[in-house]
């Protein structure tokens, strides 16, 4: 995953949401739309409708009537995870938006497109440009995917349990896959997975491509480092599809973020979901074995770091700065992170993960992923399950990875 990007996002997201808890959604369209038409006026309606319900699922609650918006073909394919926007663009519509306009494609088919920024911070930045493809059916406007437009010009392999789509100039690594694939059904069987349910899985050479692929011209986690190719991939629960970049034939990680979902047989996500994906998967390509390495050299260099006050913002002081103990390098954790593409609080949950395997096999893994909680509840789920109390958590890790890396 984009991990670096993703807690940029995540902490974005939580600012913002409670922004707008306690206020509206805050849509504008440009000046000189002609906002009479009465094509406009339907597809827009349509599309503030949809955002104002999901706006209010995700902070009240409430029900989305999924096929009063998406086509029929859409459910189809992905059930409640039809909107696929959201595997990039996950609670896109709490942001401000600025509605950029709708054109005609064809007699049939249209194409909305809209922008999403954050005011929270003093400069503007702009999250996220995506294009929606709209269709006349004969209950009204509905809406579709990029992705389902674009398959036609994909090609298409299944192996196995996956259905694999890819571009003309990709070259597929079958044996890789293969290898893959074994492993992911090692570890279904272990954790007591009968059979594994299809899986979609897109495959692109860049991560850029990949957004376009799914109508998505400006993401977060995009054009963000100039010095590196930018890699990785998603999985959506939901709707059983993953994506990755060039090489995505290695990756474990994201097959088991589907598996947990079929573990817990619902579309909750936790955090130690990703400790998980890295111990029993991979992290950027990279084995736990590697990682978690640099993780023990990265505590003993910064004891400061208190595991017992936070699991994965522990290295954080007052007005987001860094501890460290190495004189005049008060950022090193910043820089390690970014340096070396390692994510330091996946390193951490898969550290759990590892004494929980240690202690109790694949069962013990399988109860912590069912009982698994975010921030201050996870600490009562790890002294249910390991028998460690909270004012211990940072020693005891600490004292793990010394003795046994």
């Amino acid at each position: 995953m984009q991990n670096i990007k993703r807690i940029f996002l995540t902490i974005i997201v939580f600012l913002f949401s409670i922004n707008l808890l306690y206020s509206q959604r805050n849509i504008q369209t440009r000046e000189y739309l002609d906002t009479t038409n009465a094509v406009f006026q339907d597809i827009y309606q349509l599309w503030k409708n949809y955002g104002d319900d999901m706006w209010s699922n995700n902070f009240f609650g409430t029900n989305i009537d999924t096929k009063k918006y998406w086509a029929e073909s859409e459910i189809e394919k992905y059930g409640d995870g039809c909107n696929l926007h959201q595997l990039f663009a996950p609670n896109y519509f709490i942001f401000a938006e600025f509605f950029i306009g709708i054109n005609k494609r064809n007699d049939t088919l249209y194409e909305l497109q809209t922008s999403f920024h954050s005011n929270y911070t003093v400069t503007y930045d702009l999250c996220y440009v995506i294009t929606v493809p709209v269709i006349k059916t004969k209950d009204g406007y509905k809406f579709t995917n990029e992705f389902s437009l674009n398959k036609k010009n994909l090609k298409k392999k299944k192996i196995d349990f996956v259905e694999f789509y890819y571009p003309k100039d990709y070259s597929l690594n079958k044996k890789r896959i293969k290898k893959t694939i074994n492993k992911v059904e090692l570890f279904a069987k272990d954790m007591g997975i009968k059979e594994i349910k299809p899986i979609k899985y897109y495959l692109q050479n860049t991560y850029t491509d990949i957004l376009f692929s799914f109508g998505i011209t400006t993401d977060l986690g995009d054009y963000c480092v100039a010095d590196k190719i930018n890699k990785g991939g998603r999985a959506y629960y939901q709707a059983r599809l993953m994506t990755y970049t060039k090489g995505g034939e290695n990756n474990i990680h994201e097959f088991i973020h589907i598996l947990i979902n079929d573990i817990r047989n619902n579309n909750n996500y936790y955090f130690f979901d990703e400790g998980v994906c890295s111990y029993f998967g991979d992290h950027i390509f990279l084995p736990y074995s590697f990682q978690v390495k640099k993780l023990k050299d990265f505590l003993n260099n910064n004891p400061k770091v208190n595991l017992s006050q936070d699991l994965t913002t522990a290295y954080k002081i007052l007005n987001n700065e860094y501890t460290s103990d190495t004189i005049g390098q008060e950022n090193n954790m910043k820089g390690w992170m970014t340096g070396d593409s390692i994510n330091y609080s996946y390193i951490i949950m898969a550290t759990i993960c590892d004494i929980a395997f240690r202690q109790g096999g694949y069962d013990k893994v399988k109860k912590m992923i069912i009982d698994a909680k975010d921030g201050e509840e996870m600490y009562g789920v790890i002294e249910k399950h390991l028998g460690i109390k909270r004012e211990d958590v940072d020693k005891y890790i600490r004292d793990f990875l010394n003795n046994t890396y």
